[in-house]
């Protein structure tokens, strides 16, 4: 069984545009960076992580069971919903062990078991050394308000529809394959797209969508296992799986440019922005010191491109390689 509402009802997705895919072994750290990075924009990396030993264990469960077994996990009967008050009332606390057997047992369910490899005093740590790097992101620094390496098991369940402000994610299929819509957050339709995906209605009603002021216009990517899709923040996504069996997604993530963090031509940006001043705190001391170091980031960057760019390249994926 596989929940398929989080793309089913999105208006333009069977027509959606297919995300540039590129080969691991064709892709620098410096086409990395300058193509998709710095410019905010999606790309599907094939075979990137295909040399990762977590790619032939995690799906087996005497293999997980005997590492980290005892860890205690909060297993989900339904997708990754947006609404985090709705995660908190659904989990199911139990041990890692435990999860596994209802993952690997009940095939007509949803299941949705999340646990983080980089969690402080956990036993979780030992499963790093199936972790291994990617070519063309050698030093990642440390990120600002993710974790380094969330780990999302499952059998039918993707997640629903958010975007992340902060911080950079390469979504990494461990195990089975998803389908991956993204969506630009834009100004013409960020508020009512907010409201829509947070609220859960799109699961259920495809009319929730006639509000929308502007036509949308979204990408899709099929990550297959070992592949890896850059996410960028400030970009709409919802993931669903492709086949029914058990599978395993690993997001990683690190700190973004210093020039893509006051970018205020990114909704999410001047959402950020706006909350951090919205009440006193701790940060408002350090946020003008940050911003401006931002500001001046981007400003450089902005007058590079300018003497880089020939003129009329577009600011949508470049073309597949």
């Amino acid at each position: 069984m596989i929940d398929e509402r989080i793309l089913q009802h999105i208006p333009g997705m069977a027509a959606a545009r297919r995300v540039p895919s590129i080969d691991a072994a064709d892709l620098t750290e410096e086409r990395f960076r300058r193509d998709y990075v710095d410019r905010n924009l999606p790309l599907l990396i094939k075979g990137a992580i295909r040399h990762w030993p977590a790619c032939g264990r995690w799906t087996d469960k005497r293999y997980l069971a005997g590492k980290v077994g005892e860890n205690k996990v909060n297993l989900y009967r339904h997708l990754n919903f947006s609404n985090d008050a709705t995660m908190k009332r659904s989990a199911i606390p139990g041990t890692m062990a435990q999860a596994l057997d209802v993952l690997h047992s009940d095939e007509d369910a949803v299941i949705f078991l999340p646990f983080r490899v980089d969690a402080p005093n956990s036993k979780f740590t030992s499963l790093k050394d199936d972790i291994g790097g990617v070519r063309f992101l050698a030093k990642p620094k440390k990120p600002l308000f993710y974790p380094r390496a969330r780990t999302f098991m499952y059998r039918g369940a993707g997640s629903g529809w958010h975007t992340h402000t902060i911080d950079e994610t390469l979504m990494c299929q461990i195990g089975g394959a998803k389908r991956v819509g993204l969506l630009p957050a834009k100004d013409a339709s960020y508020a009512a797209l907010k409201r829509i995906f947070f609220s859960e209605r799109y699961l259920d009603d495809p009319n929730v969508f006639d509000e929308l002021p502007a036509k949308l216009r979204p990408f899709v990517a099929d990550v297959e296992q070992g592949d890896a899709l850059y996410i960028p923040p400030s970009w709409w996504h919802g993931v669903q799986p492709i086949d029914e069996g058990v599978g395993a997604t690993l997001a990683f993530c690190w700190r973004s440019p210093l020039h893509k963090i006051s970018d205020l031509s990114y909704p999410p940006v001047r959402e950020l922005w706006r909350e951090a001043y919205a009440k006193p705190n701790l940060g408002m001391l350090v946020m003008p010191l940050w911003g401006l170091a931002s500001l001046g980031a981007l400003l450089g960057y902005r007058l590079k491109c300018l003497f880089r760019r020939p003129a009329g390249v577009t600011t949508e994926p470049p073309a597949q390689a």
